[in-house]
Formats: C-alpha cells, structure tokens, sequence
C-alpha cells in the first residue's frame, strides 16, 4: 500500500468514533449466554445450548399452548405446524406462517365462507384486503388467504408493535431483542416484561 493510500486509511480510522462495551448490557436485553434453563431469567423461556440463548422453545416438550404443539427450532417459537403431519388429513402446513390450511378440489370442498383457490389448492377465505370486513380482521394475508389482523409489523401500534403472523396479530414482541433493555419477552403473553 502506498504512504498515500495508508495515510488516508488512518486518517479514516481517526475519524470515526468507536465504542465497544463489555459490561451488562448483553443480559439487560435479554442476549446474556445461558447453560441451562436455570439460567434464564423467567421460566417461561427455554436455553438453547447451540446459542446459548434464552429462547420461547428448543422443543415440542416446552409448547404447551393449545394449538401450537410444535416448536419451530428456526424461530424458537411455539407454532401450530411443521409439517403437513401435524394438520391432520385434508390439511397443508404453510411454510411462512406454520398455520394449518385445509386443502381443496373444489368449493365443496371448503366451508361455507371460503372458496376454493385452484391454484394454491387450498379453502381460501380472500384474495385481498378488500374482501376482508371483520372487525379486527382488516388484512388477508397471502400466505394463508385468510383474513387477519397484520401482516406485517407497519400494520401494529404500541404498544403492540409486533406482527406475529403465526397468529395473525399484533403483540408486544416476538423475541427479547424486541423489548427495552432489562425486559424480556414472556413468551406466554408476547409481551416484554421485567425479569423477577
């Protein structure tokens, strides 16, 4: 590299402002390393030893919520489904939302709200936002063709900010990186709390 060059590469590093903290704030927001449950500051969440994290789930074993026994180890987050197994006959998995779909040949297939969707196979419920009318239920989600209240995080408000669209709702937050610093996300109610 020439003087000039490396001249002005310090002069570049001289002029930017870096701070690096090693102290607590890792565990005020939630991202302290765990070993073990024990280690996590509610009980309602989980560590997973891959990344030594304090997370919603790591297995089925810790999804106890009525309709959504699985645990998708992606999103360490309770779900409805995984696969299309879980749905039971005449149903799909959708991959993005992890919700069961009932699937279709023909609108009689469907019930009596829903149409047929030939292309995807599936009973859907809309094709846009415009065929959505219920209250709280103002979007329809593509994934699923089914009406629900977000889709994504600019359709919530606090102190719901969050879209989960495992649910079709908006919540407090989805994960601990969601929350203030020294909360964290109470996956039983997705909403940022204190730790004890």
């Amino acid at each position: 590299m020439s003087r000039i060059g490396l001249g002005a590469l310090l002069l570049a590093l001289v002029g930017c402002r870096v701070t690096l903290r090693f102290d607590d704030r890792d565990a005020e927001a939630g991202t302290a390393r765990c070993a073990s449950d024990g280690d996590c500051s509610l009980s309602s969440l989980h560590c997973d030893p891959s990344s030594g994290q304090c997370v919603a789930c790591v297995g089925d074993g810790q999804c106890t919520a009525a309709g959504r026994p699985r645990c998708d180890v992606a999103l360490h987050r309770c779900v409805e489904c995984g696969v299309a197994q879980d749905c039971g006959s005449g149903y799909l998995c959708e991959p993005s939302t992890r919700r069961c779909l009932q699937t279709c040949l023909s609108v009689a297939d469907c019930p009596d709200d829903q149409a047929c969707d030939p292309a995807d196979g599936i009973c859907a419920e809309c094709a846009g936002d415009g065929d959505c009318t219920a209250a709280g239920r103002p979007h329809c989600d593509p994934s699923l063709s089914r009406c629900v209240a977000c889709v994504d995080d600019e359709q919530c408000a606090d102190p719901t900010r969050h879209c989960d669209r495992t649910v079709g709702h908006c919540v407090g937050c989805l994960s601990s990186t969601d929350c203030p610093s020294a909360q964290l996300c109470d996956p039983t109610s997705s909403t940022c709390v204190a730790p004890p």
